[in-house]
């Protein structure tokens, strides 16, 4: 599939609605500009909430700050710290 958008003279383009529904993105949203071979690609970066149940990253955060305060205090008791 090929788009074609206009740039403005601030350098910013809109992508259309059809885009945007396809790939769930909102406002504010972010998207990588990556240099290929082939040209620019637009890639969107999805944060952990819009690919997990909210929940689900509130509990994995979670559980990462569990771990992460426990490896800190094993390595205070080894010393390592």
């Amino acid at each position: 599939m090929s788009i074609i958008v206009k740039l403005t003279s601030g350098g910013m383009i809109t992508l259309p609605a059809k885009l945007r529904e396809k790939y769930h993105l909102s406002p504010g949203d972010s998207v990588a500009i990556v240099e290929s071979p082939d040209g620019l690609l637009i890639i969107p970066v999805m944060p952990l909430e819009k690919l997990v149940n909210v929940d689900e990253a509130s509990v994995s955060a979670a559980i990462c700050r569990e771990l992460i305060e426990e490896h800190r205090k094993d390595q205070e008791r080894d010393g390592s710290l």
